[in-house]
């Protein structure tokens, strides 16, 4: 009854969120490139694999320095273990999978004269507003971020909202 109740709420958020950021999807014709919109999906078997490799994976013997939680010497054994455990017992990728696609996703190529072209993956919240000025969040993921686009969108229509947000 938990699981399905979480599972529930998750939902409700996701679908909430997805109908509140749709709004801010639509491109800006000044736009100088020319982002696709993207759907974020992995594959089940990799998926699978990667569970199967995480189950598989051994946790290293205790050390001294992997017995800190000081972030000088690195993470720590515990910190290993518990993450570990998150990932195959309560961990749920669709669901993760699913907010991430709430948002707005564009795929931008990029050329590189070393690495050749390059797929850059981002979420944007866009205005309607000729003179909205632009925001650019740089971070590690969608869950650094992922509070503030729901801020904007919540408080702001798209004809209201005076900036564009990126994150990458």
């Amino acid at each position: 009854p938990l699981i399905s109740y979480r599972h529930l709420l998750s939902e409700y958020l996701v679908n909430r969120t997805a109908t509140m950021a749709s709004k801010f999807g639509v491109i800006p014709n000044d736009t100088p490139s020319n982002p696709k919109p993207f759907t974020l999906h992995v594959a089940e078997e990799e998926l699978v694999a990667f569970r199967d490799l995480l189950r598989l994976s051994k946790i290293g013997p205790p050390t001294w320095w992997n017995q800190q939680n000081d972030p000088q010497y690195g993470v720590s054994r515990q910190w290993l273990i518990e993450a570990k455990e998150t990932w195959l017992n309560n961990f749920d990728w669709r669901n993760y999978e699913n907010y991430i696609n709430s948002f707005p996703n564009f795929k931008l190529p990029i050329s590189d004269p070393d690495a050749g072209r390059v797929d850059i993956h981002f979420a944007a919240l866009f205005s309607a507003k000729k003179d909205a000025i632009p925001l650019l969040f740089l971070v590690s993921t969608y869950l650094d971020t992922r509070r503030n686009r729901l801020r904007f969108s919540h408080l702001l229509g798209t004809q209201v909202l005076t900036f564009r947000t990126v994150s990458k």
